[in-house]
């Protein structure tokens, strides 16, 4: 089990694949894959949606397609929604903005689908954790992605954008053993860099 302070450190989407680890600091390092690769840019669109994309645009994809869906263009600070497709293969987003921005994203596929993890070749770090979930990082630390053992949700956090960097410090000690000082330093980059589809 995880313990207080770390359930408090981390924010409530990443609980349920948290909850899995043997402890805070996760699996022991005997059950845990880790691969390095080369350096390659960041992975910043899932199923639809980009990272950092604007509230504006979000609200305007979902209404072109005709999703349910209860995002507010308005702006604000912090804002939580949701998109629930109608015949797709994605039952639900669940969906987190910060000053209008798109920082983090939950995907519930109707059907799982392992070979979504396939695309962690193109990440930096990643590692294989003890349930099966897939958790997955860029070479600057700029987004963090988790896909379950049988590829039913992925969840997405552009963690370079993020303002809660307890929570972001939390996450990559968590699944990466990476304390803050320990981490790359955070450049400015194009939020439209390393596109990408599943």
């Amino acid at each position: 089990m995880l313990s207080a302070l770390c359930r408090r450190a981390l924010p409530l989407f990443l609980l349920p694949v948290a909850l899995s680890a043997t402890a805070c600091g996760g699996a022991s390092p005997k059950t845990m894959v880790t691969v390095q690769s080369a350096d390659r840019q960041p992975r910043m669109e899932f199923a639809g949606l980009r990272l950092l994309m604007p509230a504006t645009d979000v609200k305007a994809w979902a209404s072109k397609s005709s999703f349910t869906h209860n995002v507010d263009d308005g702006g604000g600070v912090k804002q939580t929604a949701s998109i629930q497709p109608h015949n797709h293969p994605v039952r639900r987003y669940e969906l987190k903005f910060e000053n209008s921005r798109l920082i983090s994203l939950t995907v519930h596929y109707v059907a799982g689908d392992p070979k979504r993890a396939d695309f962690r070749k193109h990440y930096a770090l990643k590692r294989k954790r003890l349930d099966g979930t897939w958790v997955m990082t860029d070479s600057d630390r700029q987004t963090v992605v988790m896909v379950n053992r049988g590829g039913s949700q992925l969840v997405a956090v552009h963690t370079g954008q993020a303002s809660n960097r307890n929570e972001v410090d939390a996450m990559f000690e968590l699944f990466f053993k990476e304390k803050a000082d320990e981490r790359p330093a955070v450049p400015v980059s194009d939020p439209k860099a390393g596109d990408a589809h599943l």
